[in-house]
């Protein structure tokens, strides 16, 4: 595996030397994850981890009253298990599959064998992702408090599209709703906003970005804020656009460590 990042391949994995890519390689399996699959349950073992591709996960708080709102997602630029990383073999939090596709997966044993125990330059960059996902999750929490729904959503949609190499993916409303927490008339409501104004198109569960530019500009401060930190670590190509022309992210020009 080159140094250089391919389009279709994990950033972070993309971001370690060829030799350490090439030592990984064969405890890393390419595996494909359908639209709602339970990656991590809470206050179960967490037994994987995941370095996605073109899928996206999302981490859900769920209340004793059935609700439940996303705290964070991951996608391309990140690895669905930091809590094992972080020396945890449980978390109370679940992550599930929010758009389907393919990811890397790793057994937990084996991460802590072939990469926590050892010097690996993939440790840095974990370390320096979970800085950023925190960020993702605080910002979410305050986005969450403040902010309209419609500007909520198109924070949302300008996120899982940075992540993807497609414009469309499937979506239902009531998980899109569970994501961000409200009901599903509100989510309607928004969601019809933004598509009467020519930004996205919803028809028969399939959401797709019709305007990228404007939805980012239509949605809140905390998206910048949020991919700002993402940006540091990878240049600002990581983003969608960039990764759908071949174009490597700046930590694997060269270097192991991420520039932030």
């Amino acid at each position: 595996m080159p140094d250089q990042a391919k389009p279709h391949d994990n950033l972070l994995l993309a971001a370690i030397p060829t030799q350490e890519r090439n030592r990984l390689s064969p405890f890393l399996e390419l595996i494909d994850l359908e639209l709602g699959k339970n990656l991590i349950d809470p206050d179960q073992e967490i037994l994987n981890v995941y370095f996605p591709v073109d899928m996206i996960s999302s981490t859900l708080q769920e209340l004793s009253d059935g609700s439940s709102v996303e705290t964070g997602l991951m996608g391309v630029e990140g690895m669905i298990g930091i809590q094992g990383w972080l020396m945890q073999r449980t978390t109370p939090t679940r992550t599930m599959v929010q758009v389907p596709g393919r990811a890397f997966r790793m057994s937990m044993d084996v991460f802590r064998r072939e990469v926590m125990d050892k010097d690996s330059p993939l440790n840095p960059l974990i370390a320096s992702y979970i800085h950023a996902f925190l960020n993702m999750t605080g910002q979410t929490a305050a986005c969450n408090r403040l902010h309209e729904l419609e500007s909520r959503l198109a924070r949302w949609l300008c996120l899982v599209y940075d992540r993807m190499l497609r414009d469309e993916f499937p979506m239902r409303q009531e998980f899109l709703a569970m994501m961000l927490g409200v009901h599903r008339p509100a989510v309607t409501i928004a969601a019809n906003g933004l598509q009467d104004a020519g930004l996205i198109s919803y028809r028969r569960g399939q959401m797709r970005i019709a305007d990228v530019d404007r939805l980012r500009k239509s949605s809140c401060e905390c998206y910048a804020i949020i991919e700002a930190q993402f940006d540091k670590m990878f240049g600002s190509d990581w983003r969608q656009g960039g990764r759908a022309r071949g174009m490597p992210p700046e930590t694997s020009r060269g270097s192991s460590q991420p520039s932030a």
